[in-house]
């Protein structure tokens, strides 16, 4: 018969709990892994998404489902920048960080981005581009298509500047001003005496309309004059109007100088454009 003192049922207790925990550890693995390795991939169609449509989704695919998870990695870059990189100023919020988890049996995990609508004009085009690096866990490996493994997305202003341009007439001297009535009835100004006047339209939606009024100011002959759009991002100028000062503007007298005649037009808001009607 086994004799026990007191000294020692602390260390009888404490093996016995060490072989329950080593019990328990041995059944509760984790699956193994079984069958061949899938192949990570991204879909890598090129996006191109309105800054005012707000949210994105890119897909990481398996080509076959795995009876384990899969842990993947990405990174970010273009030259649009994220809250990740800067809390101020940042062009989008990355709502999935990384890693991604696929779960056992399922071949798709979704990444979603939150584009940021700011007042912005931006000189450059932004883009996002996103790029698998690394498979952390899991019965896979990235595809050896490096194309595959990086997705683009062009962010598109929708941010419009508005120029009027006009060439004063031989020995003469003219002036115009260009006002701009929004839908929420808010009016930008432009009143220059410098040969051009410019506005800015920020955060223009699909079919909104824009009246725009051009008031021949100071002058006293007739004159021609081009109403212009550069879209955010972009570098040239659209003609949207050509337009043209005579003496059947004349709000007063025929007889009277040209002074405050006023040219209306009615602009559109037209998929990625700014049309005339």
């Amino acid at each position: 018969m086994l004799s026990m003192n007191k000294s020692s049922i602390p260390y009888l207790v404490s093996l016995a709990l060490s072989y329950s925990f080593l019990f328990w550890s041995c059944s509760s693995d984790e699956p193994v892994a079984v069958g061949e390795p899938s192949t990570i991939s991204l879909e890598t169609d090129k996006l191109v998404i309105d800054e005012g449509e707000n949210t994105v989704m890119l897909n990481i695919l398996l080509d076959k489902p795995q009876n384990v998870r899969t842990i993947v990695n990405f990174r970010l870059g273009g030259n649009a920048t994220s809250n990740l990189a800067s809390l101020h100023g940042a062009d989008y919020e990355v709502i999935t960080e990384p890693p991604v988890i696929i779960p056992a049996g399922e071949q798709v995990a979704t990444i979603e981005l939150r584009i940021i609508e700011d007042e912005i004009f931006e000189q450059k085009l932004e883009n996002i581009i996103l790029t698998l690096d690394a498979v952390l866990e899991g019965n896979a490996a990235l595809s050896d298509n490096a194309k595959s493994l990086t997705q683009s997305l062009d962010i598109q202003e929708n941010d419009y500047r508005l120029f009027l341009e006009w060439r004063n007439p031989e020995n003469e001297q003219v002036n115009m001003n260009l006002y701009v009535e929004l839908p929420n009835k808010e009016l930008l100004a432009s009143e220059k005496t410098t040969g051009f006047e410019e506005v800015t339209i920020v955060n223009a939606r699909e079919n909104e309309q824009y009246y725009v009024d051009i008031w021949y100011q100071d002058g006293n002959t007739e004159a021609d004059y081009l109403l212009k759009c550069l879209r955010a991002g972009e570098t040239e100028k659209k003609v949207l109007v050509e337009g043209h000062f005579n003496s059947d503007n004349l709000r007063n007298n025929p007889s009277d100088q040209f002074t405050e005649l006023i040219n209306n037009h009615l602009l559109v808001r037209s998929g990625r454009d700014l049309q005339a009607y």
